[in-house]
């Protein structure tokens, strides 16, 4: 194994586009994101019905709790556990 790779593996680090190709992680894989979002827009749209601007935050993103709340169930619940997934994502 070249030692770049042991480097990074111990390090923790992000994985380069160079580490995740040699490691075979494909194409799919790496864009589940995207596959993931069919329609995007859909779940501020709702929210915006639902709750109108009290949905919202100051910078327009979607509340927590709102999120929380239509996490429960259908379609929207889908779509909100997987803001709320991204979200986390983000603060990594």
């Amino acid at each position: 194994m070249p030692t770049f790779l042991k480097e990074a593996l111990k390090a923790k680090k992000r994985r380069t586009k160079r580490l995740r190709k040699y490691l075979g992680v494909g194409e799919q894989e790496r864009l589940w994101i995207k596959k993931a979002i069919a329609k995007p827009g859909a779940l501020r749209r709702t929210v915006m019905q639902k709750y109108g601007k009290a949905g919202f935050t100051e910078r327009g993103t979607i509340k927590t709790e709102v999120l929380k709340e239509m996490a429960k169930d259908g379609l929207m619940g889908k779509r909100a556990r997987l803001a709320l997934t991204l979200r986390g994502l983000r603060k990594r």
